[in-house]
C-alpha cells in the first residue's frame, strides 16, 4: 500500500548497516595504522597495533617467535622496553580451560606461563573462628571448654582447595594443544566411558565417543533404563554465580560451578529404540496432563453446581 511504501521508503536493510559497520572497522583500523608509535607508556595500554610485555594480562602471553619493533624510553635512568606487534600477543589457557574447548595438551608440552597461587581472601569480622567457651563447674570447681558446634561441610574438600590454592596455575597456548579425541564405545555397547563422577564431558561435538550418540532429550536416561541399556548424563557445561547455582566455598568467597547436564550419550545403534520409547513417554506423560486438568475442570464445575444449589435452597 501507498502508506507501507511511504513508511519504510529509505529505511536501510541489514545488509546495508552490516556493510556500513564493516567499512567503519576499515576505516578506523587504517587510521590506526597511520598513527605513529607512542612515546609513553601509558599510551601502549590497549593499544591495538602496538603491545608492551608489562600490560600483558594474567592469560596472555608472546609468541615463542616475536620480534621486537621498537623500543620505547620507561623514565630517566630507566632501561628501554621492547615494543611487540599486538598480533604477537597470544591467549593461553590451562590444561581444564582447553579441555573444555575440546582440546587436550600435546604430550612433551611445556607450559609457557605459571601463574602465582591465589592469595587468600581477607577474613570479614564475622568469618573469623569464634574462641571456645569456657565453662566452670561448681561441684569440682574444673574449668571445661565445650567445643562449638561444626558446621556441616566436608573438610577434605576444603583441604583440596588449599592445595589447589598452593599450585602455580600452568598454562598454554593453542599450537600446543590437540583435539580431544575420546576413548571409543565398545562393540557390544556398554559399557560407556565415565569420568570419575559418573558422567561425561561433552563441551564441543567432537568430545562424543565413537560409536556413541549425545541425545539432548531431558527423558534419554529414562528409556535407556526402561530397555535395559547403557546411558551416561551428558555435562555440556557449568553455571556459576548465584545462591541457587552454586556453593559458596567457606573462607574462600567464590562459588563453585554446577554442573549443566543436557541429555545423556548412548550407543548409537539404540538410537531408534530409544527415540520410541521417548515418544511414548512423552504421550503418557501428555495423557497424565490431560486427565489432571480434566480433573480439576470438573472440580471447578462441582463447586459451581454446589453455589447453584445453595444458592436456589
Amino acid at each position: 500500500t501507498v502508506l507501507t511504501l511511504f513508511t519504510y521508503r529509505g529505511r536501510p536493510t541489514n545488509d546495508d548497516q552490516k556493510a556500513k559497520e564493516e567499512k567503519e572497522d576499515t576505516d578506523l583500523a587504517l587510521q590506526a595504522a597511520r598513527e605513529p608509535m607512542p612515546r609513553a607508556l601509558a599510551d601502549f595500554l590497549h593499544h591495538p597495533i602496538y603491545a608492551l610485555e608489562r600490560h600483558l594480562r594474567r592469560h596472555e602471553t608472546l609468541r615463542p617467535l616475536a620480534r621486537e619493533i621498537g623500543r620505547v624510553s620507561a623514565g630517566a635512568g630507566r632501561p628501554t622496553e621492547s615494543v611487540f606487534r599486538r598480533g604477537d600477543v597470544m591467549s593461553c589457557r590451562s590444561a581444564e580451560q582447553w579441555l573444555r574447548l575440546g582440546r587436550e595438551i600435546a604430550e612433551g608440552e611445556q607450559p609457557v606461563k605459571r601463574l602465582p597461587p591465589v592469595p587468600p581472601p581477607l577474613r570479614r569480622p564475622h568469618q573469623t573462628k569464634k574462641p571456645p567457651r569456657v565453662s566452670v563447674s561448681v561441684s569440682e570447681g574444673v574449668e571445661e571448654e565445650e567445643a562449638e558446634p561444626e558446621e556441616p561441610g566436608n573438610e577434605e574438600e576444603e583441604e583440596e582447595e588449599e592445595e589447589k590454592k598452593k599450585e602455580r596455575k600452568a598454562l598454554y597456548t593453542e599450537p600446543q594443544t590437540l583435539l580431544y579425541h575420546p576413548p571409543n564405545i565398545p562393540a557390544s555397547g556398554s559399557p560407556i566411558p565415565r569420568n570419575a563422577y559418573g558422567n561425561l564431558d561433552i563441551y564441543t561435538p567432537t568430545m562424543v565417543p565413537g560409536r556413541g550418540y549425545h541425545s539432548t532429550h531431558p527423558l534419554t536416561c529414562h528409556a535407556a533404563r526402561i530397555l535395559g541399556v547403557d546411558a551416561v548424563d551428558a555435562v555440556t557445561g557449568f553455571t556459576f554465580g548465584g545462591a541457587e547455582t552454586g556453593r559458596a566455598v567457606r573462607g574462600s568467597g567464590r562459588r563453585r560451578g554446577k554442573a549443566t547436564i543436557t541429555g545423556a550419550v548412548i550407543f548409537a545403534p539404540h538410537r531408534e529404540a530409544i527415540a520410541a520409547v521417548i515418544s511414548a513417554l512423552e504421550a503418557e506423560q501428555q495423557v497424565e496432563e490431560e486427565e489432571a486438568r480434566t480433573r480439576v475442570i470438573l472440580g471447578w464445575w462441582r463447586r459451581l453446581a454446589l453455589g447453584l444449589r445453595i444458592r436456589e435452597r
